[in-house]
């Protein structure tokens, strides 16, 4: 991922340009790229998570089904 800003900041700037984008949808879209959570959320939430290690491990941490 060379030239990508992995910091809560550079991530937040893509879900910025996320909601932006899908604006016109008239719903909430929530974007986020689950592979580079970790590395932020301690510094931006106080607590470390576990590193996810494929789609299933994210999926599995969400707190309602219809996500």
């Amino acid at each position: 991922m060379d030239g990508y800003d992995l910091s809560y900041p550079g991530e937040n700037s893509l879900v910025e340009k996320g909601t932006t984008l899908f604006n016109d949808l008239h719903i909430q879209v929530e974007v986020e790229n689950g592979a580079c959570v970790h590395l932020w959320y301690k510094e931006h939430f106080g607590h470390d998570i576990v590193i996810y290690h494929s789609s299933k491990d994210a999926i599995s941490t969400w707190p309602i089904t219809a996500t």
